[in-house]
């Protein structure tokens, strides 16, 4: 299988007010200049509080200030008692939060009757969300962050799995948060060099500098007394109408990201000139996402007549708790002698008079349920023949240019296909520009296609710089047998990035084939280093100490991994096999009833079934 580069979001962005950290009423097509950020650093939101304390105190109360931060930093407003306990059927498993002092606990567990088989106790080090609609909880192993499998739902005030969790597929501790999430749920959080998901900073929460640019200069100058026209800080109210959008685009547009730069994205400049944004188009205009919000406003009849005077600022002030009836805003442009509401009486009566409970639906969003959210798209009450039109699929449509270059929907369609839905109709979208894709992506492209020898001559044509394309190329030698060139393909992947723990797994997997025991070994004891709980690694060292005959130490590691991983099937059959081996058809009989439970089909655990009867 190829390794997904798949950035996990978390549950809480559309909890986040509009990102845009200011609503003066200033000329909106006024210009301003941009520092030049390379030698900027960030200063931090204390810093900033130091001299802007009022709009500090009423930020930090807003769904942006309370974004992602620690255990018992804001009120507990979860349940903690007999309903908290989560069952995931799928996977036969229970999941319990709780407190034990000040410390946060999330415990999974399995029941046999009314025996626990399987415990195992995670301590969460983050809580994600403002506490509005969600929260999220994250742990952070070495660096690794990781999603909880449960999730607080406000509204219903119950614990639930996880949005991405449900149907059988929880991933239970090992969802890897990436930088794309982070970086709309926080301040400035920086990866290991080397890592995809290890961090050597994590930030906490949302902060100043996310809209208004790095601060180092403006404190340099404000302290100095010798003002400039800026100030060396973007003030977003002052910058074009796309550069305003832009600042809260970062966050509030989700989908498929072409990178145009390894930087990121800084307030001030245009966003395309980082990456482009692509999301997918339906013939149904019902459903939304959590972080639809720009994409839902651009639809508006509002937005596209107002020709540059409605912004996200119109409605929202970034630096106050939203407002709850919107009728000013409004009124800004529907005024009672131009447009008057034809609603009956009791129907207004019934929204409050608010312009937003029949302009703004509120519904359930596609990816996160038990929630209510504000759909931005802005018009007339939908008819319930409208509601219920056929959804289908009609392309991606980017949202950050209106001229888009074919490279870019390329790429779009690649990275759609690997993150989001692996059909293989998407690759024919890609196909089609074939001929343009960079050395990478077309690598990328006939990996997908597992067209390996195609692969294979196209990357004879360049050097390789990057570690996936590397990871790519070593995949394609293995499938093709070609042992020593693919170790040759998988070390210079593991050298370009030393912390990604799947491709240390894949080198010492390569090293195993190619019977390099003690390779594999020390390989497999790095990724150990680096997260000891990492779903595999104790199965793989257990597994090298079995061919070796080190049969007692091979039994530690694979119980080590069953601890914490009690389904892996690969540890099962290996345990059984070490009890078998030793005379000990009991013991091996536990887990391969085990195994079958899990895989029924399992031939290779029924033949050694029969051999401990």
């Amino acid at each position: 299988m190829y390794i997904r580069r798949i950035v996990f979001l978390l549950t809480f962005i559309a909890l986040l007010a509009v990102i845009i950290l200011s609503c003066s009423k200033v000329k909106r097509k006024q210009s301003q200049n941009i520092t030049n950020t390379d030698t900027l650093q960030y200063v931090g939101i204390q810093t900033c509080k130091s001299c802007h304390e009022d709009i500090h105190n009423s930020f930090i109360h807003t769904g942006m200030g309370k974004s992602w931060y620690l255990p018992n930093q804001q009120p507990k407003i979860e349940r903690f008692d007999t309903k908290s306990t989560v069952f995931d059927k799928y996977k036969n498993l229970y999941y319990k939060p709780f407190y034990k002092k000040d410390t946060f606990y999330i415990m999974e567990y399995r029941l046999q009757g009314k025996d626990t088989v399987y415990k195992r106790t995670e301590k969460v080090d983050y809580i994600v969300g403002s506490g509005h609609q969600t929260r999220s909880y994250i742990a952070n192993r070495n660096g690794f962050l990781y999603e909880f499998p449960i999730t607080w739902y406000v509204k219903k005030q119950i614990w639930d799995i996880s949005p991405g969790y449900e149907n059988g597929n929880n991933s239970r501790f090992d969802r890897p948060i990436g930088l794309e999430c982070i970086q709309c749920h926080n301040g400035n959080s920086e990866l290991e060099q080397g890592a995809l998901y290890q961090y050597k900073k994590v930030a906490l929460g949302i902060d100043c500098e996310k809209c208004h640019g790095k601060g180092s200069e403006h404190v340099k100058i404000m302290q100095s007394g010798k003002k400039t026209k800026n100030n060396a800080i973007i003030n977003p109210a002052k910058l074009p109408l796309d550069r305003q959008i832009d600042v809260c685009q970062q966050c509030h547009l989700q989908g498929t990201n072409v990178y145009h730069t390894t930087q990121s994205f800084e307030p001030g400049k245009s966003l395309h000139d980082f990456y482009a944004v692509f999301l997918p188009e339906y013939n149904n205009k019902q459903d939304f996402g959590i972080a639809s919000h720009a994409e839902r406003l651009k639809r508006s009849a509002c937005f596209i007549q107002s020709k540059g005077e409605m912004t996200c600022t119109t409605c929202h002030n970034p630096h106050e708790v939203q407002q709850k009836n919107y009728n000013d805003a409004c009124q800004k442009c529907h005024t009672t002698n131009t447009s008057i509401c034809k609603a009956p009486a009791h129907i207004q009566k019934s929204k409050n008079f608010d312009c937003s409970g029949c302009h703004l639906t509120k519904s359930g969003t596609s990816d996160i349920p038990h929630v209510s959210f504000t759909d931005h798209y802005i018009r007339k009450p939908i008819s319930e023949t409208q509601k219920a039109k056929q959804k289908e699929f009609i392309g991606l449509v980017c949202f950050t240019e209106n001229k888009v270059k074919d490279i870019d929907k390329a790429i779009a369609w690649l990275h759609y296909f690997e993150k989001v839905d692996p059909r293989p109709a998407y690759l024919d979208s890609v196909a089609k520009f074939l001929s343009i894709l960079p050395y990478k992506e077309k690598v990328q492209y006939f990996f997908f296609r597992k067209d390996y020898l195609t692969l294979l001559a196209v990357a004879q044509k360049e050097t390789p710089k990057d570690a996936w394309t590397h990871y790519y190329i070593a995949e394609a030698h293995l499938a093709q047998n070609n042992l020593n060139k693919s170790i040759s393909h998988f070390e210079q992947a593991h050298q370009n990035m030393p912390r990604h723990i799947d491709f240390i797994i894949k080198l010492g997997n390569a090293y195993l084939k190619n019977q390099q025991y003690d390779k594999a070994l020390q390989t497999f004891k790095e990724a150990i280093k680096l997260d000891y709980k990492y779903p595999g690694v104790h199965n793989n060292v257990g597994f090298v100490y079995i061919l070796q005959s080190k049969f007692d130490l091979a039994e530690i590691e694979l119980k080590q991994e069953l601890s914490l991983h009690p389904d892996n099937i690969n540890a099962l059959g290996n345990i059984a096999s070490i009890y078998i081996q030793q005379g000990k058809n009991a013991e091996a009989k536990k887990y391969l009833i085990r195994l079958l439970q899990i895989q029924p089909q399992n031939h290779e655990a029924k033949e050694l079934l029969k051999k401990c009867n």
